[in-house]
C-alpha cells in the first residue's frame, strides 16, 4: 500500500525507498547555512549506510561544514511524463578523511584536487514521488 500526502498528492516514500533511489544517481546538492545565508553546492556523492559521503577541496565546504547542520537533496525527473522523484537527507556534516572513497567508487569530477572527505550523518531521510 502507497501512502500518498493529501495536501500534494504526492507519493510519500519510506527510508528504504529513499536510499534504493539515492543509490541510482551520482550528483546531488548540499545545502549549508553559515552565516546566515544558504548555501546550495552541486557535489559527486556516494552512500555509506544511511549517510552522504563526498571530496572537497579547502573551501567553503571544508571550512564551514564539518559540525554544522546541511541538508542534502537529489531528484529526478521526466517533464514528459510529468513524473519524477526527491529525496531529503538532514543531518551533520563531519570530516571523514578515514572513510576509503575509492572503496565506494567516489572519485571527483572535477579536475581540481579534492583532498577532503566530508561525511553526512544523516538523521532523517525522506523523500516523495509523482507519478504522470
Amino acid at each position: 500500500m502507497r501512502l500518498t500526502d493529501p495536501a500534494t498528492d504526492l507519493e510519500v516514500l519510506p527510508k528504504d525507498v529513499c536510499l534504493d533511489l539515492l543509490r541510482t544517481q551520482q550528483v546531488g546538492r548540499l545545502v549549508l547555512t553559515g552565516g546566515g545565508d544558504a548555501d546550495v553546492f552541486p557535489v559527486n556523492y556516494a552512500l555509506l549506510g544511511d549517510d552522504i559521503v563526498f571530496r572537497t577541496a579547502a573551501g567553503t565546504k571544508w571550512r564551514d561544514g564539518p559540525r554544522g547542520r546541511a541538508a542534502f537533496e537529489v531528484d529526478d525527473l521526466d517533464p514528459r511524463a510529468r513524473s519524477g522523484w526527491s529525496v531529503v537527507v538532514h543531518g551533520r556534516l563531519e570530516s571523514a578523511d578515514d572513510v576509503d572513497t575509492d572503496a565506494l567508487g567516489l572519485h571527483p569530477w572535477s579536475p581540481h584536487e579534492k583532498p577532503h572527505v566530508l561525511r553526512l550523518v544523516s538523521e532523517t531521510v525522506s523523500g516523495r514521488r509523482l507519478r504522470g
